[in-house]
């Protein structure tokens, strides 16, 4: 269900200066590890980002970002994201798995089914019955697969052949144990028994404005169905019995939709990955995670994580590589710089698994010939903006060379920190013969202190 126009927003760049930075980012990778949640918050918030490939966690008394929730690559696509049996069990479309993680310490487990040796193509959609089995459908197949929720063995499938298209993330189980599905390209909502197997259709397309329905939630009074209509850029209220009650709150393109304790309703779009907190009523109150923050690209679901007394896994800031390619205005290299992660070190190295993520902008202005200052400005409020003076680690040829002919942006090559109170953090900057000039900053991801 998701085209082009739902990739577009991933960094790709253009011309000889992407090419290069693609090249060079294939040997360069960054860890990705957290930054510590802020202490005294006990819940996090998990976004899907489809087309960032991850999880991410997110501070929902903040709306810091925590981290990501996969380091290994094995995420593509991501979608429904389900708690249940002490895991997480995360939908991972474009690969075609559904993947394990513990529910306390995030840690992966295993990829716990390969979804084409169940026939499910495209798995999008996963709920946890009163029974812990899970339930798993396809967008692009019409089956229910329900597997073991330990062993991941299949026990039953459930066939929705010609009442259902393009199931969705969202399928839920309501309080009488009927499982709710979503169908994006059918516009409605089927309803399964799964003790019988009969299916029948709960709500049709366009009742009240249904159109292209993505997630379910079973409102927390009992009394209500919620249901983020993306095809009508609204989240619609029904009766249990399918009756339309009435339309909350306006939306574009309303994805992941969640409601918290307090009865507030969590709402984000993957045409803009911020998360917006409603009242139940769907009055608008604030903005809980600014668009693209964390790296979320395509966002998808919405997952709560933790209880008022789970203390959520936190983890120290750690290392962080950036890099970009620029041009010199001057003496003065500006480039756009992404950070990376989303592969393994070592034999499990897989270049096709290195994400690039949009991070902000560095400038590094030429003040001397072994003496300069970087300024950086970037997309996350955690890292923000400043500056400060870099001098260059050792002598070298480009140094010698300026001494001789006078400062230029040949100068730039080497390495260079900030003296004795930056040592462990610096730039690395080659000049290219074009012009263009590649630069590093190995540096730490920020920590809440």
């Amino acid at each position: 269900m998701f085209g082009v126009t739902h990739r577009a927003g991933q960094w790709a760049g253009t011309g000889a200066a992407a090419r290069t930075l693609a090249l060079i980012t294939l040997a360069l990778l960054a860890s990705t590890g957290a930054v510590a949640a802020e202490k005294g918050c006990a819940q996090q918030l998990l976004v899907s980002g489809y087309t960032s490939d991850n999880v991410h966690s997110f501070d929902l008394c903040s709306g810091q970002f925590i981290r990501l929730l996969d380091t290994g690559g094995r995420l593509n696509g991501v979608q429904a994201v389900r708690r249940g049996n002490g895991y997480l069990y995360v939908a991972s479309e474009e690969n075609n798995r559904v993947v394990r993680y513990d529910e306390t310490t995030l840690a992966f487990i295993d990829v716990f089914v390969e979804t084409s040796a169940i026939g499910i193509s495209k798995p999008t959609g996963l709920a946890v019955g009163p029974d812990g089995d899970l339930y798993i459908a396809g967008f692009t197949t019409t089956d229910v697969v329900r597997v073991d929720g330990e062993s991941g063995s299949e026990k039953r499938r459930y066939s929705l052949a010609g009442q259902i298209s393009g199931i969705d993330a969202g399928m839920v189980f309501d309080p009488t144990d009927r499982l709710l599905v979503p169908g994006f390209n059918s516009g409605n909502i089927v309803s399964l028994n799964v003790d019988t197997g009969t299916a029948t259709e709960l709500i049709a397309a366009g009742s009240g404005g249904l159109a292209s329905p993505r997630v379910i939630v079973i409102d927390a009074g009992g009394e209500r169905l919620l249901v983020s209509s993306w095809g009508s850029g609204s989240v619609l209220s029904f009766g249990f019995d399918g009756t339309f009650i009435e339309r909350l709150l306006l939306r574009n393109g309303p994805s992941g939709l969640v409601q918290e304790p307090s009865g507030s309703l969590l709402v984000v779009s993957d045409q803009q990955a911020q998360v917006v907190r409603h009242g139940a009523d769907g009055t608008r109150q604030e903005v809980l995670i600014e668009a693209g923050q964390g790296g979320v690209l395509g966002a998808t679901f919405l997952t709560l994580l933790g209880t008022e007394g789970d203390a959520p896994p936190a983890s120290e800031a750690d290392q962080a590589w950036l890099i970009g390619v620029g041009g010199f205005e001057g003496n003065t290299l500006v480039a756009e710089m992404v950070i990376t992660d989303g592969a393994a070190f070592g034999a499990d190295f897989d270049p096709a698994q290195v994400r690039r993520v949009p991070w902000g902008t560095l400038e590094f202005e030429l003040t001397g010939c072994a003496s300069a200052s970087y300024r950086w400005s970037g997309l996350e409020a955690a890292y923000g903006s400043g500056a400060y003076d870099v001098q260059r680690v050792a002598p070298n040829l480009a140094q010698q060379e300026c001494e001789a002919e006078g400062l230029a942006p040949a100068a730039a090559r080497g390495t260079w920190f900030g003296g004795g109170a930056r040592d462990g953090e610096g730039l690395l900057i080659d000049v290219l013969q074009s012009g263009d000039a590649v630069i590093t900053l190995y540096s730490y991801r920020p920590s809440s202190g």
